[in-house]
């Protein structure tokens, strides 16, 4: 499992996202350092999101202070998740700025897909 490597519920307090590249890549050199076969892998993606309450809005950025999971949706019904259907129900009501991964993340994603 590549994601939900970090949830509202982590220890550190601090907003990340459920699949950090740089997590990954950090796993998977360990594994391979050990002499585990990258043709054992199967990398899966999630089909949800964590959401987060930060802490201030002042700080809205990776790595910024949180201080619960955000509230739960309306079909996930737990608090700090979202599942897809409920996360573009947003998206299409309030139109926010949506980023995408760029050719350099999915060169990496191609990176672990190539056993």
């Amino acid at each position: 499992m590549a994601y939900n490597i970090h949830s509202p519920y982590d220890s550190t307090g601090q907003m990340w996202s459920a699949t950090n590249l740089t997590d990954v890549d950090s796993l998977m050199d360990s594994l391979w350092f050990s002499g585990v076969s990258p043709s054992k892998f199967n990398l899966g993606t999630a089909y949800y999101g964590r959401v987060y309450t930060a802490s201030s809005t002042s700080c809205m950025d990776p790595g910024c202070a949180v201080s619960l999971a955000g509230v739960q949706g309306a079909c996930s019904k737990n608090a700090g998740v979202l599942w897809n259907a409920e996360i573009g129900s947003i998206i299409k009501k309030y139109n926010p700025l949506v980023s995408v991964d760029t050719g350099k993340t999915l060169e990496e994603l191609s990176y672990y897909a190539r056993c």
